[in-house]
């Protein structure tokens, strides 16, 4: 008798008359049609024999016979059993012990941190992320919830959007426990997968542990941003407990003076390297967070090698945001236009992944259509403030609604704002759309909004140019081999 259940890093929703599976670990996605949807609804993070399965199948599928159910049944899993997305066995016991986890020790200098794979189970020539965008562009489905848990944060950090940790009376009043639960019933109802906690510095949140075991009863895949200098032991047993995906830490520089004046807190660097060994060493996937700024121009390097060490994705950006109050002070600490040409001449002497893109991938495939979405606002994902204030993403402070008078399911559905963010699209921007660099820039409408004080269609002059520097470098590395 065969035994079958879910593995602890895959999760399963439907949508529509598709299904979409996730692996937290390796980020792999997988689209499945109606009929492989109605065989994975019947698994549970709990054993089951495949009869009880077929049985229960047998009425849904008239006609056919629980015998005939089975064989088809145990076929179709058996592909998902070497991608991590399901356990089959003879025994329950003997399913735990094929489960396969995160593991640092089992990672070498050639293994990524994420695989970043995405696959079709119908081998499509449509990607799962094409399918998706081109899924939800009929159908917009909130996957991804960003909530702010606190205000407050124990660092400064200069470039900071939010302001976090300095006096406000309005940000500080914040959302209870029971009412963030709430929104997380909500966000479940409505087929919702990751959620990410955050702040202010999450780890503030006494009650962040509760938070994080009462996501886990609701089988959503959860992240925390942070700067993990307040890790605590009994914090870190709770990640364990609940199969937190990840951590993503804001690290600057591995010279403690640089990456202190950046956070504003002297010691902070060393807090923050000591509780990322900490996650390391409990096998708690970690993601480096960098931004690049005058503070750490010549040092971020430093983090990028520490963090490959220890086999650890890390992200950088040089691209700093402007408050989202629309103050700019924070903008003084964004690197000059030289040396934006600097980082970006470095990234591609460095990365062999952009390399071979320039050379194999014709640039004007990637060329945005005035008919393309702009980004994913709208479409997939949500931030929710401290003060129960709805968001598209972080740092975009355009107000949808308010978790204290309206649910979730009624902001997404009928917010005219979160309407409108959906049929936004490129030809909003016509200057863009006859620009050369289209190709090389990444639009942004929240950072425009930000920059701007409220009106995310005026272009900022700083990314143009910083677009118009990436497209003259990745022009001439491409002519250069070429010859």
């Amino acid at each position: 008798m065969s035994y079958i259940r879910l593995h602890k890093d895959a999760f399963f929703r439907r949508y529509g008359n598709v299904g979409y599976l996730w692996q937290q670990i390796d980020r792999r996605s997988i689209v499945i049609d109606n009929n492989g949807a109605m065989f994975f609804e019947e698994l549970t993070r709990s054993p089951q024999t495949v009869q009880e399965i077929s049985t229960r199948l047998s009425q849904k599928y008239n006609g056919v016979k629980v015998q005939e159910l089975e064989q088809d049944y145990v076929a179709f899993m058996q592909k998902f059993i070497p991608l991590n997305f399901v356990l089959m066995a003879d025994t329950p016991e003997a399913l735990t012990a094929q489960e396969k986890t995160f593991s640092y020790a089992a990672l070498t200098n050639h293994t990524p941190t994420a695989a970043k794979r995405s696959l079709s189970a119908t081998e499509q020539e449509t990607t799962v992320n094409d399918f998706l965008i081109n899924h939800f562009e009929e159908h917009p489905q909130l996957l991804s919830l960003q909530i702010e848990i606190t205000p407050n944060c124990n660092l400064r950090c200069v470039h900071c959007y939010l302001s976090c940790g300095l006096p406000n009376p309005e940000t500080n009043i914040s959302l209870s426990t029971e009412q963030i639960c709430k929104v997380l019933d909500e966000f479940k109802a409505m087929g919702g997968l990751q959620v990410t906690f955050t702040g202010g510095e999450a780890m503030l949140n006494k009650d962040l542990p509760k938070l994080l075991r009462y996501a886990r009863k609701k089988d959503l895949d959860i992240w925390i941003l942070s700067n993990a200098a307040l890790l605590s032991d009994e914090l870190l047993d709770v990640m364990k407990e609940t199969n937190v995906a990840g951590v993503q830490v804001s690290l600057y520089s591995m010279v403690d003076a640089e990456h202190d004046a950046v956070t504003q807190v002297k010691g902070s660097c060393a807090k923050s390297k000591k509780s990322i060994e900490k996650l390391i060493e409990a096998n708690i996937p970690v993601q480096l967070a960098c931004p690049i700024m005058k503070e750490n121009f010549h040092s971020f390097e430093t983090v990028l090698q520490w963090g490959h060490e220890r086999h650890l994705e890390v992200k950088t950006n040089s691209n700093i945001f402007a408050k989202a109050d629309f103050s700019t002070e924070n903008l003084t600490h964004r690197i000059s236009l030289q040396e934006q040409e600097e980082i970006i001449k470095r990234t591609l002497k460095n990365s062999t992944i952009y390399q071979e893109r320039l050379l194999t991938v014709d640039p004007r495939s990637n060329m945005p259509q005035a008919q393309d979405p702009v980004c994913g606002a709208g479409r997939y994902m949500l931030c929710l403030e401290t003060s129960g204030n709805f968001y598209p993403c972080p740092g975009f402070k355009l107000l949808l609604g308010n978790c204290k008078t309206q649910s979730l399911q009624e902001i997404w559905a009928h917010s005219p704002e979160l309407n409108k963010l959906r049929h936004l699209t490129n030809a909003a921007y016509g200057k863009c759309l006859k620009c050369p660099s289209r190709m090389y820039c990444n639009l942004c409408p929240g950072k425009l909004y930000n920059e701007s004080a409220g009106d995310m269609f005026k272009l900022s002059d700083y990314f143009c140019e910083v677009a118009h520097i990436n497209r003259r470098i990745a022009e001439d590395f491409i002519a250069q081999h070429k010859k």
